[in-house]
């Protein structure tokens, strides 16, 4: 009777964490479409079109001293109510055609980026730690396990990872530089043919922009990784339990004696009749496999729930406001060089230096907080 109720306690508990989970995808679909694809297009669009400030008189210098710093609890504020109308006004003017045709294209881009990305770097590791897959072979008797490309990430030094890492994302980039400027390009509707999306003297695109997609790529990947070190650092709190823990096969029997018992040898092959000092006590069969004990997968309270949803959300925002110190002038680079042919990779620091100062290289802070710290319902760790 207890494991019926336990069997039925179970079965509730993965229905409920379905339903959660299928809500809280659908959710992640309509913030991606409706909010991220339209920040990311504001954001490229506002990176693409240089600040010209007002200038006292003709001989004046930039004005900086009546550019107020974009940091202050005014321009925050400002900034928020600002992105919202933007947003309400953006999904008007674009409608949902633009909206799935942009969703469909980032998925085809992260994918790419994704696999290659992840195959490097697992080659990577392993010509890295060729010492490591000899000790685990040895280890194993001389043979190679299933499992030897998870136990070589796991095992590695952190230098091996960082170098396989940097190395596999850095291929990413290269490899899905040209989706990324075809999307870019393709929002702001400056698209040219896919020979204006490969950095070279034949699309006038700057030849940085094949570092910067290595270092946005390599840095989106920093994001992620900082983000599961400060979980694992703060003791992993709210966390779900871990997996129900299934028990052991029973050991084998061998049922040889049980076959000769009743006269059929292993291979179909006869068995000699035993005589009575070579009896045996009658054999039992082969006992079956023991099942395995489910439990519930999830028994957290709302209220831990929330706790743990709500601090990964924190500590999401906390990782994309440090790596977005040298991401996001990254970004901002890139959005501007990929959408204006002819303009080299000085002409645009210097440029944004004259217009904007320093603050030029973070702007639209807002926005790559929102489109990169997934502080609404994308990432649960």
């Amino acid at each position: 009777m207890e494991r019926a109720e336990e069997e039925a306690l179970a079965r509730s508990s993965q229905e409920s964490s379905g339903a959660i989970g299928a809500a809280v995808g659908t959710l992640t679909l309509l913030e991606y479409s409706f909010i991220i694809i339209p920040a990311r297009a504001i954001h490229e669009a506002q990176c693409a079109r240089p600040f010209v400030p007002q200038r006292s008189a003709p001989g004046a210098p930039a004005a900086a001293a009546t550019r107020e710093s974009i940091f202050t609890v005014k321009s925050i504020r400002e900034s928020a109510i600002v992105m919202k109308q933007s947003l309400r006004l953006f999904n008007q003017q674009k409608g949902l055609g633009y909206l799935v045709g942009n969703l469909a294209f980032d998925i085809v881009t992260q994918t790419a980026t994704v696999m290659v990305s992840a195959s490097v770097m697992t080659i990577s590791a392993m010509l890295l730690s060729l010492s490591t897959v000899q000790r685990i072979a040895e280890a194993e008797g001389g043979n190679i396990p299933r499992d030897i490309l998870d136990r070589i990430l796991v095992s590695n030094p952190f230098h091996v990872q960082v170098a396989s890492g940097a190395i596999g994302y850095g291929w990413g980039g290269l490899v899905s530089l040209p989706l990324l400027i075809a999307r870019n390009q393709l929002r702001q509707s400056a698209y040219r043919g896919w020979r204006s999306t490969i950095p070279g003297a034949r699309s006038g695109l700057s030849h940085s922009l094949w570092a910067l997609g290595v270092g946005n790529n390599c840095l989106s990947a920093i994001n992620f990784y900082l983000r599961n070190q400060i979980i694992k650092a703060l003791g992993n709190p709210y966390a779900p339990p871990a997996a129900p823990v299934i028990p052991p096969p029973a050991p084998s029997v061998d049922a040889t004696p049980y076959l000769a018992e009743y006269g059929a040898g292993i291979g179909g092959f006869p068995v000699p009749p035993q005589t009575q000092s070579q009896s045996q006590p009658h054999p039992q069969p082969p006992q079956p496999q023991p099942q395995p004990h489910f439990e519930p997968v999830d028994q957290r309270s709302f209220t831990h729930k929330a706790a743990y949803f709500m601090l990964n959300k924190l500590v999401g925002l906390t990782a994309t406001g440090l790596v977005g110190v040298a991401h996001l002038p990254v970004l901002v680079l890139f959005n501007r060089l990929s959408l204006n042919p002819g303009l080299s990779y000085s002409a645009a620091v210097s440029d944004i230096l004259q217009t904007e100062g320093w603050q030029g290289f973070y702007k639209g802070i807002g926005w790559y907080l929102l489109t990169h710290s997934d502080v609404l319902f994308p990432y649960i760790a």
